[in-house]
């Protein structure tokens, strides 16, 4: 679905006008762009009917003519929107942050800043890798979520980043907890602790840290460190009570 919204559309009708283009026969007519002969207006007009039957390629294509070609437009800003919501539903995410970035500090007054903001958002949470990799960029949308939540509170585009940014503290938890896993599972007892301990203090609120207590707690026991360990199954029945791990231990002696 387009990602613009119906208050900020960039359109001044829906027809756009068929007589300003160049009328091609025979062979010239595979080679002439369909936009050829439109003025900025009409060109910023066709991008918006591509954008809008999700013909991403074809948006972009003719939303870079019109940016390349027209310097002086005074609908850039919204040109340069539509450019970089075009490459963020394109898949082409670095791309498409980079546009964010650009319509930032050119036009950091104008009233489409809250989807540019939000778009930051977006971009790098759909940059963000799978657990095993570097989570640079899941860093950088935690920040830019909780900017959009900071700057613009009480709107749509704020209820979206921090859901967005809850996903992406979760994964970061996660990412804690397996690592600690992973340290568990070859008996490094110490140095898993400290992520375990790490994802229940950064990350309280989420559902990581339970199954981090849970990790805590087995781990007391294979060092058979007997009063840690009843302390840990005691910490995680009173703060997770409801939780599935929580239920894992609610019985043991």
């Amino acid at each position: 679905m387009p990602m613009m919204s119906g208050s900020r559309a960039y359109r001044s009708g829906r027809t756009w006008v068929l007589s300003a283009l160049v009328v091609c026969l025979g062979a010239a007519c595979s080679s002439t762009p369909p936009y050829f002969g439109l003025t900025a207006s009409q060109l910023l007009e066709y991008s918006q009917e591509a954008f809008d039957r999700e013909d991403w390629d074809e948006a972009v294509t003719a939303l870079e003519r019109l940016v390349q070609g027209a310097p002086g437009f005074d609908q850039m800003a919204e040109a340069r929107m539509l450019l970089a919501q075009a490459y963020l539903n394109k898949g082409d995410y670095i791309t498409a942050n980079s546009e964010f970035v650009r319509f930032s500090s050119t036009y950091p007054t104008h009233e489409l800043m809250t989807d540019a903001a939000l778009g930051l958002c977006r971009s790098h949470s759909r940059l963000s890798p799978i657990l095993d990799r570097d989570q640079q960029y899941t860093v950088q949308a935690l920040s830019s979520c909780q900017a959009v939540t900071l700057d613009y509170p009480g709107t749509q585009e704020a209820a979206e980043a921090d859901s967005i940014r809850n996903i992406m503290v979760e994964k970061l938890a996660w990412k804690d907890v397996n690592r600690g896993e992973f340290y568990f599972r070859r008996s490094l007892l110490d140095s898993g602790l400290i992520y375990f301990e790490q994802a229940l203090e950064d990350y309280p609120d989420t559902t990581a840290a339970p199954a981090a207590l849970l990790f805590i707690y087995r781990t007391y026991q294979r060092l058979e460190y007997e009063e840690e360990a009843t302390e840990a199954r005691q910490r995680l029945l009173d703060r997770y009570p409801d939780s599935r791990e929580a239920e894992e231990v609610r019985d043991v002696g």
